[in-house]
């Protein structure tokens, strides 16, 4: 699945392939960004969790993508950050 959204003038797409009960979602923007971000979705049988990563160049978490996602605290969303 491919859902994609604009925020602050940059076009960005969200790519989430399952693996099992765990899944990679891969955050790239298409823009001035030098690397994409790896983060996790967590599945379970009641909802599917996104923990992505807070963008580098970014005051706002981006909770802003239009899909059925539930909204995070940036609390939970930190747990899951690697090397920041």
């Amino acid at each position: 699945m491919v859902f994609a959204t604009e925020y602050m003038g940059e076009k960005r797409a969200l790519k989430i392939q399952s693996k099992s009960s765990m899944a990679i979602a891969e955050y790239r923007l298409h823009g001035s960004l030098k690397h994409d971000h790896v983060v996790e979705v967590v599945e379970s049988f009641e909802t599917v969790t996104l923990l992505f990563m807070i963008m580098e160049r970014c005051a706002k978490p981006l909770w802003e993508l239009k899909t059925a996602m539930p909204r995070l605290p940036l609390h939970i969303a930190m747990k899951v950050l690697k090397g920041v």
